[in-house]
Parts: C-alpha cells; sequence; structure tokens
C-alpha cells in the first residue's frame, strides 16, 4: 500500500479502535460498559487484531513473528466460535460470527503479507516529505498462490458483509440515538453506538488492507 494519506487514516482507525477496545477492557465501567468476563476477554481479542493491523500497515510490522500472531488470531476465532453454541447475553450469533470471520481473515493476512510482498524486488517506498518514514510496496510480477488467493477472495467477502452488517447496526442506533422522543436520559448508552461504529470502521479498514493484498 503505497499512499501515505490512505497509509495515516487506517493507522489512526484501527489505533481510536485499539484504545476504545482497551478502555472497555481495562476500565468498563468509565464507559457503561459490560464488565462480563466474556465481554472483556473478547473486547482484548479486538484491540490486539486492530494493533496487529497498525502494523501490518507500516515496515516494522513485518519484523513481527508470523506464529506468535496466527496463535493469537486463530484462538480469537476458536473463542467467538464457540460462542455461537450458546451465545452470551448482549451477543447474537451473527455477530459473533462475524466476529470469528474477521479474526480468520487476520490469520490470513497474516500469512499472504509475505506472499503479497514477494521476495527479492519487494521494498519500501519513502514518504513524500517525510524522511526516515516509508510504506510497504509489493513486489512487481509476484502472485498469491492460488488457494491463497481464493481463500482471500471469501475472506473479503466476509469483511465486506461484517462491514455492511455494522454500518447498518450503527445507522439504526444513531437514529434511535437522536429521535427526540427515544434519546435516553443518559449518556451511558453512547458506547453502544461507539462500539457498533468501532466495529464497523475496522471491517472496512480490514476490507481495503486485504483488497490490497490481492
Amino acid at each position: 500500500m503505497s499512499s501515505p494519506p490512505l497509509v495515516w487514516t487506517l493507522t489512526v482507525v484501527f489505533a481510536a479502535t485499539a484504545g476504545f477496545c482497551l478502555l472497555r477492557c481495562v476500565v468498563p465501567a468509565w464507559i457503561g460498559a459490560s464488565r462480563a468476563v466474556v465481554h472483556r476477554v473478547g473486547d482484548c481479542w479486538h484491540a490486539a487484531m486492530a494493533l496487529g493491523m497498525v502494523g501490518m500497515l507500516w515496515p516494522w510490522g513485518m519484523h513481527v513473528p508470523a506464529l506468535p500472531q496466527n496463535v493469537v488470531f486463530g484462538a480469537g476465532a476458536l473463542f467467538f466460535g464457540l460462542q455461537l453454541v450458546r451465545p452470551p447475553a448482549g451477543h447474537g450469533r451473527r455477530a459473533l460470527a462475524l466476529h470469528a470471520v474477521m479474526m480468520l481473515a487476520m490469520v490470513w493476512m497474516v500469512i499472504a503479507m509475505p506472499l503479497s510482498m514477494g521476495t527479492g524486488s519487494a521494498g519500501v517506498t519513502p514518504m513524500p516529505g517525510m524522511p526516515g518514514m516509508s510504506v510497504p510496496t509489493a513486489a512487481t510480477g509476484g502472485g498469491l498462490p492460488a488457494g491463497v488467493l481464493s481463500t482471500g477472495l471469501v475472506a473479503a467477502l466476509g469483511l465486506a458483509a461484517a462491514t455492511l452488517h455494522w454500518t447498518a447496526r450503527c445507522i439504526d442506533q444513531a437514529r434511535t440515538w437522536t429521535a427526540p422522543r427515544t434519546r435516553p436520559r443518559s449518556a451511558g448508552p453512547w458506547y453502544s453506538l461507539a462500539e457498533t461504529g468501532g466495529h464497523g470502521a475496522m471491517s472496512l479498514g480490514m476490507t481495503v488492507m486485504l483488497i490490497a493484498m490481492l
């Protein structure tokens, strides 16, 4: 991804999402989030996912070992997948399935990143006006193996579906929030709208990143 504005925009989106998820995990009472352990563990996995996406945007992320990342994100997919059997309060099966899909997409991106970068001809592109700053660029003449590419296309469709789902929910919640007759009396429920918007922004950013790797 050789567009500095896009790299910085996605970095801000993922970093903000990670910060919000960490707040929900560490001090949920501050923002009115659930204190249930299962919810807080899920927030920690979302924070890890967002931070992982930040790493993929910058050259230093290529030096992070792939195995620990795949273990973390694979465990996250299993965590959300197992909850489909008996969803906890406040989580529907559709949302849990989308969380699992996003975790699996992270596994795919960790595996595909070095392949999409190629070998030998890959490098980094200096960012204009910012000495010492650069972004990774894919190698020319390379290509993902057919199996990895087809799996990536499926993951892209899953992320696109997640983006549409969270965006629709965010719009519905915003309408409820701004409607004079249904506006909550307290400021506490604002975090539900922020949570949904964060999921939507995260899935959209992941979709952009994944498509750029195909």
